[in-house]
């Protein structure tokens, strides 16, 4: 035995010095605010330490990114406040799409830890829901067909009612047998190992400081076992494997996911020095990486993670803010033996051309913003520049007024990064903020490597002038920044509307709308019939119904009210989609007060704000008059999360507005133009007209109407919608973005901050991609596995990645049964004396692309029988 063991330490020695496999990885800490960027602290892991292991402690995206083809693993961690929430299947789902399938497999996550040493918080209902998120997270990534990332989650020695001597080692009372039992239940079936964080340090006493840093000692004997433990590290690790022994789960692999030691601490801290730090992670990588394992678990090597990475300065304590193993210039505080080579100094800085400046991230919210401002100006910089009369207080937003406050604070104390870090949300750029830079990519090829490799870099939205009034401050799903809430109020919109469960829930809604559409249509044959306008009271309709309770006006054609509400529609529009000098010169934005787009903003605004006041304040009315969940549209789900103490995001009423001007915005504008661009194209092209007419038919020969379940049999009509789209996408400019962190684009480098343009038109008319481009041919589709959804990027109607349209499901059914019912019943023709080329195609200003002169069109019935 002595011989196979000593033969198995030295296959493993030998192993690690030919592959350079070594068992120890770092956790790379981030509560400090001199941090080096994480794309330069993937490059320094990979090319000058032997560590081919880290771990994070929350889903950091930069940082994730960093790693990609780095051959670097990484664990990622779910924080302990998104426990609860991941708990639930849905938000489990959401947060593996949004966290993990980004990024993977290019970035190797190969763990997914679900909180870090929840049980030491001794918080009951965290505790209770542990298991349940781990359970979710795992069934999240197999839906999303990843099947070799483990899910484990770390445990501090707390977690033990009885470590000395080892083998005598035991969970705490209840806690085993009702949450480590099903747990290790969980590891053993999913192949995962159970996570600890021994941590000699906390330990030792002054009799065993030597015990504890790997020294030459005594050791202490266990009677029970026959074994001399000379370490206390050792004995830790065997005292949770006698735990899970006599639980029956002596097969799951254990992981060390922290242990370390400080070099520096308060003045007289017992066993805090350089020396000692230097003692026991030297002596701890050895054994680790010996092979030799414990006594009750010999010729075992644990994967170890050391703490930490980078010395933390925000951390509480000076022992705790001094467990690196470098500084953030990557100078070693100490050398453990992972240095692939002696470091040389950190290089000086290049000298720079260019001036700098501190600007806010994309991401930082307001409340973070204002607490700049009175940081800075409590510290007794001048501030008189963006109070009430000064040159810099327009625009006067809390966004612009940070810009100011942050870059003076930066330029004073001499434009050192750390001085614009503000707790994570000041951002260093090249780019002067008087100005915007912007990007405007009209390529599918750029586009895909936008979506699919850069997409989390992209998900910014810029707080538009228009934007922040109409959408109460970027409250919307539309414009919100990335973050917590936008993922949030998202996740609320899809599950509660957009999902096709729900969607398929507003059927009757939909043949109503449309039975009634084909009736108004009736009303008026051979006159002209406004098509543009009955397609945006059809849509109008179906949305108020199923997200407000209730259409948005009586019935009986295009009525004074009627109008004037589409009036409103059609001026949110243009004011959200046209040119506003003030989003890319920040400095003139006191122009929009000489040319009355302010006065318009405010006028427009006013409006909206008051049906939107009308529709809470009816629902509130309802509720109180008890309504089953059954029964609940969009805004009685919206007002029922607000009274919810337990949300993860605070619903506020600017909330609530802010998301019914996406549902009232975006959502009715996107259906009624593709119905009235299908019609006009239809009406320029006979053939194709008289080709879906006749599918039409005869897939609903003998019924007086298309339903919906004759849709997935009009082939050809789908085409037609397909084709539309592609010449006439909703946006032809898709919503702007803007990048959250610097990235590389085909060799190009894009700083953070940069607004993005996105030409869907270019893009989908592109000769490169499409044959004959400007041609109306649905038969270009025929036989092409190419949909709306944004995997296709030379095809991009609704946009791709985290900040597509969500409202496809939503939209696409109703254009379908619309465009069905007017082709079965009617046949269509211009109006008396004009000809195709006398139709006019140009389309007007604005968020989404309708027609600038309305579609009206001549119906006469079609002789059915």
């Amino acid at each position: 035995m002595a011989k196979l063991r000593l033969l198995s330490v030295i296959f493993l020695l030998f192993f690690n010095a030919v592959t350079g496999d070594y068992f120890i990885g770092i956790n790379y800490g981030t509560v400090a605010n001199n941090l080096p960027p994480p794309s330069q602290v993937a490059g320094f892991i990979r090319d000058k330490t032997t560590f081919n292991k880290i771990k994070i402690f929350d889903p950091n995206g930069d940082i994730i990114r960093a790693f990609a083809d780095t051959g670097v693993w990484v664990t990622v961690t779910v924080p302990n406040g998104e426990i609860l929430s991941v708990a639930k299947p849905t938000s489990a789902q959401w947060w593996v799409e949004e966290n993990v399938v980004p990024f993977y497999p290019r970035t190797r996550i190969d763990r997914i830890c679900v909180g870090n040493e929840v049980m030491a918080t001794g918080d009951k209902n965290l505790i209770a829901h542990l298991l349940p998120a781990m359970k979710a997270i795992h069934e999240a990534l197999l839906a999303a067909g990843i099947h070799d990332i483990q899910v484990s989650t770390p445990h501090s020695m707390g977690i033990m009612a009885r470590s000395e001597p080892p083998s005598s080692g035991r969970f705490r009372p209840v806690y085993d047998r009702v949450i480590f039992a099903p747990m290790l239940q969980f590891h053993r079936e999913t192949k995962s190992p159970f996570m600890i964080c021994p941590y000699p340090f906390f330990g030792f006493n002054d009799g065993t400081l030597d015990y504890a840093l790997f020294k030459d000692n005594n050791g202490v004997y266990d009677e029970a076992t026959g074994k001399n433990y000379t370490n206390m590290f050792d004995a830790q690790l065997d005292a949770v494997y006698s735990a899970m022994k006599d639980l029956g789960y002596d097969d799951v692999d254990i992981v060390v996911a922290e242990t370390g030691w400080p070099s520096a601490g308060d003045p007289g801290q017992p066993g805090v020095s350089l020396e000692n730090a230097v003692s026991y992670n030297v002596n701890l990588v050895k054994h680790v990486n010996s092979g030799v394992g414990t006594p009750l678990m010999p010729n075992r090597t644990f994967e170890t993670y050391l703490f930490s990475l980078f010395n933390e300065d925000l951390k509480p304590g000076t022992s705790e803010q001094n467990f690196g193993l470098f500084r953030p210039d990557f100078s070693p505080i100490y050398d453990v033996g992972i240095l692939r080579k002696s470091q040389p100094p950190p290089p000086a800085m290049a000298p720079q051309a260019w001036k700098k400046w501190c600007v806010p991230r994309p991401d930082a919210s307001d409340a973070a913003l204002q607490s700049n401002i009175d940081f800075v100006c409590g510290s007794g910089l001048d501030c008189q520049p963006i109070k009430d009369g000064g040159p810099c207080y327009e625009p006067n937003t809390v966004r612009a007024h940070a810009s100011y406050a942050m870059n003076a604070f930066y330029q004073v104390n001499g434009g050192n990064d750390y001085d614009c870090n503000f707790i994570n949300t000041g951002l260093v750029t090249v780019n002067d903020p008087s100005s915007i830079p912007t990007l405007v990519v009209s390529s599918a090829d750029v586009a895909k490597e936008i979506f699919r490799t850069h997409d989390v870099a992209f998900a910014g939205r810029p707080a538009l002038y228009a934007a922040r009034k109409l959408s109460y401050n970027c409250c919307n799903v539309s414009f919100a920044p990335y973050g917590d809430y936008w993922r949030e109020v998202r996740k609320i919109l899809v599950l509660e509307l957009l999902s096709a469960k729900r969607v398929q829930s507003f059927s009757s809604i939909r043949d109503e709308e449309v039975s009634h559409l084909v009736q108004q249509v009736g009303n008026s044959l051979n006159s002209s019939i406004n098509i543009s306008a009955l397609a945006l009271a059809l849509s109008n309709n179906v949305v108020c119904r199923v997200a407000f309770g209730k259409g948005s006006n009586e019935r009986g054609g295009e009525n004074n009210g009627e109008k004037m509400f589409h009036e409103i529609l059609y001026e949110t529009q243009e004011l959200l989609g046209g040119f506003n000098i003030a989003d890319y010169f920040p400095n003139m934005a006191w122009i929009n007060k000489v040319n009355g787009l302010d006065k318009r903003l405010e006028k427009n605004f006013r409006e909206l704000d008051k049906y939107y006041d009308k529709v809470i304040e009816d629902h509130v009315d309802s509720r109180n008059r008890i309504k089953q969940r059954d029964d609940e549209d969009l805004v009685d789900v919206l007002l029922r999360i607000q009274k919810d103490p337990n949300q993860d995001v605070p619903l506020q009423d600017s909330h609530i507005k802010g998301l019914l001007a996406d549902i009232f915005i975006a959502g009715t504008d996107t259906s009624s133009t593709t119905i009235e661009w299908v019609m006009a194209e239809l009406i320029l092209n006979p053939r194709i007209m008289k080709k879906a007419q006749q599918e039409v038919r005869q897939v609903a020969k003998g019924k007086h109407k298309v339903q919906e379940t004759d849709l997935y049999k009009l082939e050809y009509l789908k085409l037609i919608i397909k084709e539309t789209l592609r010449l006439h996408p909703p946006a032809p400019l898709l919503v702007p973005r803007v990048t959250i962190s610097s990235c590389k684009i085909m060799d190009y480098e894009v700083p953070a901050n940069t607004r993005i343009l996105i030409n869907a038109t270019a893009i989908m008319t592109d000769p490169k991609y499409w044959e004959d481009p400007l041609t109306f041919l649905p038969e270009r589709f025929l036989n092409k596995e190419i949909d709306y959804r944004g995997q296709n990027f030379e095809f991009l109607p609704f946009g791709a990645g985290r900040r597509g349209c969500p409202g496809i499901n939503f939209s696409i059914p109703l254009v379908e049964l619309a465009i069905a019912n007017l082709l079965f019943h009617y046949e269509w023709s211009l109006l008396e004396g004009l000809k195709a080329k006398d139709l006019d195609m140009e389309e007007a200003l604005g968020l989404t692309m309708h027609k600038k002169t309305p579609l009206c069109l001549v119906a006469s019935y079609y002789e059915l029988y």
